[in-house]
Protein backbone atom coordinates (compact mmCIF):
# COMPACT_ATOMS: atom_id res chain seq x y z
CA UNK A 1 0.00 0.00 0.00
CA UNK A 2 1.27 3.53 -0.74
CA UNK A 3 0.74 6.89 1.58
CA UNK A 4 0.62 10.32 1.43
CA UNK A 5 1.73 12.63 3.71
CA UNK A 6 -1.55 14.17 5.59
CA UNK A 7 -0.28 17.65 5.28
CA UNK A 8 1.81 18.04 1.95
CA UNK A 9 0.54 15.31 0.11
CA UNK A 10 3.83 13.55 -1.04
CA UNK A 11 4.57 10.39 -1.60
CA UNK A 12 6.14 8.38 1.59
CA UNK A 13 7.45 4.87 2.47
CA UNK A 14 4.94 3.08 4.54
CA UNK A 15 7.73 2.53 7.56
CA UNK A 16 8.07 5.99 7.81
CA UNK A 17 6.27 7.65 10.62
CA UNK A 18 6.29 10.96 9.95
CA UNK A 19 7.58 12.41 6.63
CA UNK A 20 10.56 13.59 6.15
CA UNK A 21 9.59 16.49 4.60
CA UNK A 22 7.45 18.48 6.86
CA UNK A 23 6.66 15.85 9.33
CA UNK A 24 3.63 15.21 8.59
CA UNK A 25 1.70 11.50 9.21
CA UNK A 26 0.84 9.13 6.22
CA UNK A 27 -2.51 8.32 5.15
CA UNK A 28 -3.15 5.35 2.98
CA UNK A 29 -3.42 6.13 -1.15
CA UNK A 30 -6.88 4.59 -2.02
CA UNK A 31 -5.92 2.79 -5.88
CA UNK A 32 -2.59 3.26 -5.87
CA UNK A 33 -1.47 0.20 -5.47
CA UNK A 34 -1.94 -0.47 -9.12
CA UNK A 35 1.30 -1.08 -11.20
CA UNK A 36 1.94 1.90 -13.64
CA UNK A 37 2.86 1.52 -17.15
CA UNK A 38 5.61 3.32 -18.26
CA UNK A 39 4.28 6.21 -20.80
CA UNK A 40 7.48 6.05 -22.81
CA UNK A 41 8.21 2.37 -23.76
CA UNK A 42 5.33 0.49 -22.23
CA UNK A 43 6.88 -1.49 -19.74
CA UNK A 44 5.85 -2.34 -15.96
CA UNK A 45 7.03 0.89 -13.19
CA UNK A 46 8.39 -0.63 -9.88
CA UNK A 47 7.93 1.17 -7.02
CA UNK A 48 11.40 1.52 -5.43
CA UNK A 49 12.51 3.53 -2.18
CA UNK A 50 14.78 6.55 -3.59
CA UNK A 51 17.77 7.40 -1.45
CA UNK A 52 15.72 10.50 -0.11
CA UNK A 53 13.17 8.36 1.48
CA UNK A 54 10.50 9.03 -1.06
CA UNK A 55 8.69 6.39 -3.37
CA UNK A 56 8.93 6.87 -6.80
CA UNK A 57 7.75 4.73 -9.88
CA UNK A 58 11.16 4.11 -12.13
CA UNK A 59 10.86 1.78 -15.80
CA UNK A 60 13.41 -0.86 -15.40
CA UNK A 61 13.14 -0.67 -19.61
CA UNK A 62 13.97 2.83 -20.34
CA UNK A 63 15.07 4.44 -17.76
CA UNK A 64 12.48 6.77 -16.78
CA UNK A 65 10.91 8.11 -13.72
CA UNK A 66 7.00 9.30 -12.55
CA UNK A 67 7.02 11.70 -9.78
CA UNK A 68 3.32 11.66 -8.19
CA UNK A 69 2.08 15.59 -7.71
CA UNK A 70 4.38 17.09 -5.84
CA UNK A 71 7.15 14.48 -5.25
CA UNK A 72 9.72 15.62 -7.68
CA UNK A 73 10.65 18.78 -5.62
CA UNK A 74 10.12 16.81 -2.75
CA UNK A 75 12.57 14.41 -4.25
CA UNK A 76 14.97 17.29 -5.39
CA UNK A 77 15.27 19.44 -2.00
CA UNK A 78 15.90 16.60 0.11
CA UNK A 79 18.78 15.48 -2.19
CA UNK A 80 20.17 19.22 -1.97
CA UNK A 81 19.62 19.33 1.80
CA UNK A 82 21.40 15.73 1.77
CA UNK A 83 23.94 16.35 -0.61
CA UNK A 84 22.95 12.98 -1.98
CA UNK A 85 23.98 12.66 -6.01
CA UNK A 86 22.19 10.83 -8.35
CA UNK A 87 24.16 8.39 -10.40
CA UNK A 88 24.15 9.25 -14.50
CA UNK A 89 21.93 7.22 -16.28
CA UNK A 90 21.41 6.76 -20.10
CA UNK A 91 20.21 9.87 -22.00
CA UNK A 92 16.28 10.50 -22.72
CA UNK A 93 14.93 9.41 -25.97
CA UNK A 94 15.89 11.38 -29.37
CA UNK A 95 14.14 14.66 -30.15
CA UNK A 96 11.82 12.90 -32.90
CA UNK A 97 10.71 10.72 -30.04
CA UNK A 98 9.78 13.84 -27.93
CA UNK A 99 7.57 15.23 -30.00
CA UNK A 100 4.82 12.92 -29.20
CA UNK A 101 2.51 13.70 -26.35
CA UNK A 102 2.88 10.98 -23.68
CA UNK A 103 -0.52 9.44 -21.21
CA UNK A 104 0.05 10.09 -17.74
CA UNK A 105 0.57 6.63 -16.14
CA UNK A 106 -2.47 7.66 -13.62
CA UNK A 107 -5.29 9.14 -16.06
CA UNK A 108 -3.90 8.02 -19.56
CA UNK A 109 -4.50 11.57 -20.80
CA UNK A 110 -2.13 13.26 -23.01
CA UNK A 111 0.53 15.20 -20.82
CA UNK A 112 2.07 18.30 -21.61
CA UNK A 113 5.72 18.67 -21.84
CA UNK A 114 6.95 21.42 -19.96
CA UNK A 115 10.74 22.95 -19.45
CA UNK A 116 11.22 22.29 -15.78
CA UNK A 117 11.55 25.89 -14.02
CA UNK A 118 10.57 27.47 -17.67
CA UNK A 119 14.70 28.43 -17.85
CA UNK A 120 16.39 25.43 -17.22
CA UNK A 121 15.68 24.02 -20.94
CA UNK A 122 15.11 20.61 -19.28
CA UNK A 123 11.69 19.56 -20.39
CA UNK A 124 9.73 17.07 -18.39
CA UNK A 125 6.53 15.91 -19.11
CA UNK A 126 3.27 16.89 -16.12
CA UNK A 127 -0.08 15.83 -16.01
CA UNK A 128 -1.35 18.88 -13.85
CA UNK A 129 -3.40 16.73 -11.20
CA UNK A 130 -1.34 13.44 -10.82
CA UNK A 131 2.74 14.04 -11.46
CA UNK A 132 5.93 14.50 -13.98
CA UNK A 133 7.41 12.13 -15.73
CA UNK A 134 11.27 12.46 -16.11
CA UNK A 135 13.39 10.60 -19.03
CA UNK A 136 16.46 8.39 -18.20
CA UNK A 137 18.88 11.17 -17.47
CA UNK A 138 16.90 14.49 -16.63
CA UNK A 139 16.30 13.96 -12.59
CA UNK A 140 20.28 14.63 -12.80
CA UNK A 141 20.70 17.32 -15.57
CA UNK A 142 17.62 18.83 -13.17
CA UNK A 143 20.28 18.33 -10.00
CA UNK A 144 23.14 19.65 -11.81
CA UNK A 145 21.11 22.88 -12.83
CA UNK A 146 19.70 23.67 -9.70
CA UNK A 147 23.70 22.64 -8.16
CA UNK A 148 24.78 25.80 -11.10
CA UNK A 149 22.48 28.38 -9.56
CA UNK A 150 19.65 27.66 -11.53
CA UNK A 151 16.67 28.77 -9.09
Amino acid sequence: MMFRCSKCRRGMANDRAACLYCGGKPTAIAGADRELTCPRCSAAMQKTEAATGLIIDTCGGCGGTWYDRGELEAHVTIARTKGLTVPPRATGPAAAERKQYLPCPRCTKPMLPKAYRRVSGIVVDVCGPHGVYADAGELTQIIAFLAAGGE
